[in-house]
């Protein structure tokens, strides 16, 4: 099986096949579950470069079956493997519900990671007041005869715990908001982005549908990779603002000019920021800017980012005709707006609250909108 998978990696696939197909008869002679699961993939990967399809497209299905039951995420990742083979065979009607279902259980493999950490949580707080009753009746057993002077002493400590325990669950409260803030991908954007697919399969235009479905699978790749991470660097989430302006693009057939300027004191590998704070801003610039942008022109969105001092500045601007009412107005009208789930996430991150005023400005007599906010380093 491990010859088979080098000779695989050095393009020498007719032996690799010929070394994986033992392998597979092999591990299925001795009920090597584990083993047969990878000689049964990497089987199909082999058939797919040998032009053996109908056989690959067997082993995709048979190393699925084996992995099914016994592991959701493993599954998943062999799914999304099936689906890029079907994608190229040109089976996008195919592809399009197998992708469905990759979404599905994705949401439902998060879902689950949450209410675990929940339960944990639950039990950890549970098992903790056990302990203070049980440590508070050993206390009054003991000291007895001291009554008065203990009784002074339990009110201090329980005073301390009580305000312990609101810290830590704060600090809980704070980290599951700033999970779910980070997982947060607007359901339009999703919808438009299928829907555009469909519409070029539709039209007959499979090479640009092929080359858009590829570029949404990126994008929703490396945005389920960052949510499990609490904060990523800075050149990960200026990568992310490219493949979205990208998608945006091919969905309203329209060029969009994205610009970032950034300090050369930034070392962009190695400044870490919390994940999606830029992306949902470049999304309000060309869902609103370009409504008022004339079919002859571009949209025009700039990024700049600068240091002052301890906090990480960064600026957005764009072409459109700006903001038609007061910030303060648009996040009283809509909780659950991008400017209001980004400032709770940068109140999260610098761990202390800041005035809404001091990080979303106002539009500027150029007839630009600008959105101006910082994090602390």
């Amino acid at each position: 099986l491990n010859i088979g998978l080098l000779l695989f990696k050095q393009e020498k696939y007719d032996e690799a096949y010929s070394k994986l197909l033992t392998a597979y008869h092999k591990c299925k002679e001795l009920d090597l579950k584990n083993n047969l699961y990878s000689a049964t993939l990497f089987l199909a990967h082999a058939c797919f470069k040998k032009n053996l399809l109908k056989k690959a497209n067997t082993c995709y299905l048979e190393a699925l079956q084996l992995v099914r039951a016994k592991d959701k995420w493993q599954y998943n990742n062999t799914l999304k493997e099936y689906i890029d083979f079907i994608i190229a065979l040109g089976n996008y009607k195919k592809a399009y519900v197998l992708l469905e279902e990759y979404d599905k259980n994705n949401d439902a493999i998060l879902l689950n990671d949450q209410k675990n950490q929940l339960n944990l949580m639950s039990s950890k707080f549970s098992h903790t007041a056990k302990k203070m009753e049980i440590k508070k009746l050993k206390k009054e057993s003991n000291y007895h005869k001291k009554a008065i002077l203990h009784s002074l002493q339990i009110k201090k400590n329980n005073k301390e715990l009580v305000v312990r325990n609101k810290h830590l669950v704060r600090m809980n409260n704070d980290l599951m908001e700033s999970k779910i803030l980070r997982s947060q991908l607007n359901p339009q954007f999703v919808y438009n982005t299928i829907n555009s697919i469909s519409k070029l399969v539709i039209e007959q235009q499979n090479h640009k549908a092929d080359k858009y479905l590829l570029k949404f699978s990126e994008f929703t790749r490396e945005l389920f990779n960052n949510n499990s991470k609490k904060n990523i660097t800075l050149k990960n989430e200026i990568e992310s603002c490219y493949r979205y302006v990208e998608l945006e693009q091919l969905r309203l057939e329209k060029k969009i000019s994205f610009r970032v300027k950034i300090d050369e004191s930034i070392s962009m590998n190695k400044q870490y920021i919390p994940s999606m704070i830029i992306q949902p801003i470049i999304e309000n610039a060309i869902k609103y800017g370009n409504t008022d942008i004339n079919e002859a022109k571009s949209t025009r969105i700039n990024l700049v980012i600068h240091k002052n001092q301890q906090q990480l500045l960064f600026k957005i601007s764009d072409n459109g005709m700006g903001f038609k009412q007061d910030i303060d107005e648009i996040i009283q009208s809509d909780k659950e707006s991008n400017l209001n789930l980004i400032n709770k996430r940068i109140n999260i991150f610098n761990k202390k609250a800041l005035d809404l005023k001091s990080l979303f400005l106002h539009q500027n007599h150029k007839n630009r909108t600008e959105i101006s906010y910082s994090i602390n380093l």
